[in-house]
C-alpha cells in the first residue's frame, strides 16, 4: 500500500513539475531516469549474503519504479530541442547497460534460482542459497523498466525537433 501511495505521489509530482517547466521537461526526465537506474543498479551492488534478510534487490526494484514513472511522463510531455538530444542518447546507453545486467539477473536468479548475491553483476559469489519470492521477479521488473524506457526514448528521438524559443 505504501508503494502505491509513493507511486501516485511521484506521478502527481511529475505532472506538476512538467506543467511548471514546460519545454525543460527533458531535464526532469533525465534526472528521474538517472535516479531510477542508479537505485536499480545500486540494489544489485549492495545485495550480499551477509545481509540476505534485507532483500535489497526487491527493495531496489520497488523504489526505482516511481522514478521511472516520473521520467516516462516527463519524457512523453517534453518538447524536443536539437541541443538536448545528446541527453537522450546517453540515457539510451544507460538503459542498454540495464538491459544487459537485468538479463543476467533473470538468467541466474529467475531461471536458475540462485540467490541474488550469486546472480550479481560479476557472478563471483557462489552460494547454496536460492532465490525466493520477489527475488525471482526483480530481474524481469528491471528489464521491463529498461525496455519501456528505451521505447519512450526512441519515440522521443524520432520526434521532429523544434526550434528553441528565446
Amino acid at each position: 500500500m505504501r508503494f502505491l501511495i509513493v507511486a501516485l505521489g511521484a506521478i502527481a509530482v511529475a505532472f506538476a513539475v512538467s506543467l511548471i517547466l514546460g519545454r525543460r521537461g527533458i531535464y526532469v526526465a533525465t534526472v528521474a531516469l538517472l535516479i531510477g537506474a542508479g537505485i536499480a543498479l545500486l540494489s544489485v551492488f549492495i545485495t550480499s549474503c551477509s545481509q540476505c534478510w534485507t532483500s535489497a534487490l526487491p527493495v531496489g526494484a520497488f523504489f526505482s519504479a516511481p522514478f521511472y514513472i516520473v521520467g516516462w511522463i516527463a519524457l512523453a510531455q517534453a518538447e524536443m530541442v536539437e541541443s538536448r538530444r545528446s541527453l537522450l542518447y546517453g540515457l539510451c546507453g544507460i538503459m542498454v547497460v540495464q538491459v544487459l545486467w537485468a538479463s543476467r539477473v533473470i538468467l541466474f536468479a529467475t531461471v536458475d534460482g540462485r540467490c541474488p548475491c550469486g546472480a550479481g553483476l560479476f557472478g563471483l559469489v557462489s552460494t547454496e542459497l536460492s532465490a525466493v519470492a520477489f527475488d525471482r521477479w526483480a530481474g524481469p521488473w528491471f528489464l521491463a523498466e529498461a525496455i519501456v524506457t528505451l521505447a519512450i526514448l526512441i519515440a522521443a528521438l524520432r520526434r521532429r525537433p523544434e526550434l528553441p524559443t528565446a
